[in-house]
């Protein structure tokens, strides 16, 4: 009988406890489910440059111009067309540029180059440049192969680019998507040799030979480096730190106080600015392993878009070498305040003026032994910089790493959108005064005689606005009901006063 009582008892518990359920469930879930607001409209825009070259010859003086001219006509008149009548001192180009675009109007595109030589060439562009994949409506995917160009023409090889893939897609009606690779991007003047005055090459091989011979100058166990070199060695000999000691001995360099004298010798030999390549019979610029991707997409009650680009190694006339460059930047905007943001990142891998697997970062804090990094010492930074600062003034080439991102950001949260470069590198040799070009051209000593930029960046742009509240579809009623609250406080009092009735009735 006891038995019988209990189980009756947690009976009337549970049916008291779903009671109380179903009593707090209606009013909790009223208030709980609001759907997050909808987007009464939105658009989202990520766009990279995988790579922007130029090749500017523009420096040059009017007399120089004019000759370049003379030569350069014949050969436009033979390519039958396929080069402008004028011949293009600035060619600035980019190459896989990825758009995707969403909004109003869906659309991908992945183009494997534009710029200058659009406008110069127009129709008769190279075809393989023209080539593009498109996406324009929900369902869309297209995939294109680039094969092997140079530009403006085979006849003039000023830029010279490797195998492509282009694709763009719409594979949603609230996403878009593109991207492109290509293998490799060149500059060279070596096309030009047949176009460039006597006296504009002999300007640029004697500027070249003027830097290799400072350079010779610099590594000298005497030079500015050695020197430098001589004491980063001294003082890396009595380090402590077990880690310095580590990557020394990583590098196959000796350590200990009593190796110092060796330490420096093979510092000395290993660690060497390289020569500059002659840019009339070699490659002055290589960038390779091209990867850009752009995508705009509409998901959660916000548009969002992203941009990015990956550039696996920069050589710039066998004197700069640049390691992995990645870049990413995000934008994205919900309509409501503080909604809007940009997020962004970079990272360069390596900066090193090196030739195989010696050399100096760019920014004096590293040698390069054997290819291992060794730090080199505060004290010596600046020693080490000011001997490297010789050559690059010298040749021109200056190189700024992951520039500030240009973004903005609306406080209502109806846009975003940011701007993000990795980074610039300048090549930009001048004339040097010797006897053998003071000629009628008017090149003398700091004219410049070439610049080669290379320049990657991505866009990313993302607008929102929150729909205004449907229009109800009938007329409002006035509210009787009591409140969430007062429906819960009531239904306990009532399940309570139950249970208590409930046992009196069973005594």
């Amino acid at each position: 009988m006891a038995k019988t009582h209990r189980f009756a008892r947690v009976g009337r518990l549970v049916g008291a406890c779903a009671v109380v359920g179903a009593l707090l469930a209606g009013p909790l879930a009223g208030a709980g489910n609001a759907a997050a607001p909808d987007l009464s409209s939105f658009a989202g825009q990520g766009t990279g440059f995988a790579l922007r070259v130029v090749v500017d010859l523009s420096g040059l003086p009017a007399a120089a111009k004019t000759a370049i001219q003379t030569l350069y006509a014949p050969v436009a008149a033979a390519s039958g067309g396929k080069l402008p009548a004028n011949f293009p001192f600035v060619i600035d180009q980019r190459f896989i540029e990825t758009l995707s675009q969403l909004g109003a109007t869906n659309q991908a595109h992945s183009l494997l180059g534009q710029g200058v030589l659009q406008d110069v060439l127009g129709k008769v562009l190279p075809a393989n440049l023209n080539k593009s994949a498109d996406a324009t409506k929900t369902g869309d995917k297209s995939s294109v192969q680039a094969t092997p160009t140079s530009l403006p023409a085979a006849s003039l090889p000023i830029l010279n680019m490797g195998l492509g893939v282009l694709n763009a897609a719409i594979p949603t009606a609230t996403k878009v998507t593109s991207d492109g690779t290509l293998a490799t991007v060149t500059s060279s003047l070596q096309g030009l040799t047949s176009v460039l005055p006597p006296a504009v090459q002999q300007a640029l091989t004697d500027a070249i030979n003027n830097i290799n011979t400072t350079i010779d100058q610099v590594n000298a166990a005497s030079g500015t480096l050695g020197s430098a070199l001589d004491t980063v060695g001294n003082t890396l000999s009595g380090t402590t730190d077990p880690v310095v000691s580590g990557l020394l001995g990583q590098a196959g360099l000796p350590t200990g106080s009593a190796n110092a004298g060796q330490l420096v010798t093979q510092l000395q030999s290993a660690v060497q600015i390289p020569h500059v390549s002659d840019l009339l019979n070699s490659v002055a610029a290589s960038v390779n392993g091209l990867v850009n991707k752009a995508a705009a997409e509409k998901s959660a009650g916000k548009a969002f878009s992203d941009a990015s680009s990956h550039l696996a190694s920069i050589n710039v006339a066998n004197l700069l070498k640049v390691g992995v460059i990645d870049l990413k930047s995000h934008s994205e905007a919900a309509g409501t305040a503080g909604s809007a943001k940009n997020t962004n990142s970079c990272s360069i891998g390596n900066v090193n003026l090196a030739n195989g697997t010696g050399g100096v970062s760019l920014d004096g804090k590293s040698l390069i032994v054997n290819g291992v990094a060794v730090p080199v010492p505060a004290v010596d930074v600046g020693s080490v910089l000011s001997s490297i600062q010789s050559v690059t003034n010298l040749a021109g080439l200056s190189v700024s790493l992951c520039d500030v991102a240009n973004g903005k950001a609306a406080a209502n949260g109806s846009s975003a959108s940011q701007t993000v470069s990795a980074l610039r590198i300048v090549f930009a040799p001048v004339a040097v005064n010797v006897p053998d070009v003071q000629n009628a051209l008017g090149i003398t000593g700091g004219t410049p005689l070439v610049k080669i930029i290379i320049d990657p960046s991505v866009e990313t742009a993302a607008s929102a606005q929150v729909a205004a509240a449907a229009p109800a579809s009938s007329p409002a009623l006035p509210h009787t009901g009591a409140a969430p609250l007062a429906t819960i406080v009531t239904g306990l009092i009532v399940t309570a006063g139950a249970l208590v009735l409930r046992r009196r009735l069973a005594a």
